[in-house]
């Protein structure tokens, strides 16, 4: 049965954000640096509002409550910042989960990272589900001047993509529509999708390129194809939802260098767990 992602992200709200004298803290379940973007400073967030079967992320995606602690974006930032120093890089996101969920703990985290001597980049992962609903959020991340949002797009249809997120169709032109707006704000965004041919095809797959074409054409051409890998909590979720890929030595890596890729001074562009 598919779900209202922005019911579903209401709910995950209340299990992962709070509000602690007038600061928004939100949960994480950690904070590492490692090696994507040739090395990145991330904070791990727990929540998401879509199912993807094929996401590689901490069990606390779909039980956020039972996992993680909060943070607030100050103590949070001082962990990412300090990780980022010692091992000598300048980038940080977020990931593990959807960042735009506890929208003022994320505004915060790339206002102290625009003001860090430490960092030259903050890359926002999202799924554009939020940006895509409610486009006045986007306003709010056109003053941040090291900013770079990667929107990753799931589907290029109602059907593809409630089979693969587990949402409900309609939603499936959110994160186009959230590129379209973060462009009009001179936001830089890059797109990535997922174009693994044993999950994306046919009128799926023409549908992604024709709608980010009509937004431009240098979007096609930036594009990254988001990878499908094997990792143990993807495998599970693929199992319980009937999916049955085949895998060429244990892992498939197929992808473009974006204009991303160059910013960051590498091609592999893909998240890990």
């Amino acid at each position: 049965m598919v779900f209202d992602p922005i019911e579903l992200s209401k709910a995950a709200e209340k299990a992962v954000c709070r509000a602690r004298g007038g600061v928004v803290e939100r949960k994480y379940t950690g904070f590492h640096v490692v090696g994507v973007y040739q090395g990145i400073s991330t904070g791990y967030v727990c929540g998401c509002n879509l199912r993807c079967f094929f996401c590689w992320s901490h069990p606390c995606r779909d039980q956020p409550e039972r996992y993680g602690g909060y943070h607030s974006p100050e103590s949070a930032f001082r962990v990412i910042e300090r990780l980022a120093a010692r091992s000598g890089v300048r980038r940080a996101r977020l990931s593990g989960g959807e960042p735009t969920l506890c929208w003022r703990h994320l505004t915060k985290l790339i206002e102290l990272a625009d003001e860090s001597r430490e960092l030259d980049l903050f890359i926002l992962e999202t799924n554009g589900i939020l940006l895509g609903f409610r486009p006045e959020l986007a306003e709010d991340l056109a003053c941040f001047r090291k900013l770079v949002v990667r929107v990753s797009i799931k589907a290029g249809t109602p059907e593809g993509f409630s089979w693969k997120t587990g949402a409900a169709g309609w939603a499936f032109e959110l994160p186009f529509k959230a590129i379209e707006r973060l462009l009009s704000l001179g936001v830089r965004v890059y797109p990535a999708a997922v174009l693994d041919p044993r999950v994306t095809w046919g009128e799926d797959r023409r549908e992604v390129f024709r709608r980010l074409g009509e937004l431009g054409h240098e979007l096609i051409l930036d594009l990254e194809d988001e990878s499908i890998d094997p990792y143990p909590n993807a495998l599970r979720r693929m199992r319980r939802a009937g999916v049955e890929l085949e895998w060429a030595d244990e892992k498939v890596e197929v992808r473009y260098l974006s204009k991303l890729g160059d910013l960051v001074g590498c091609s592999d562009l893909s998240s890990d767990p």
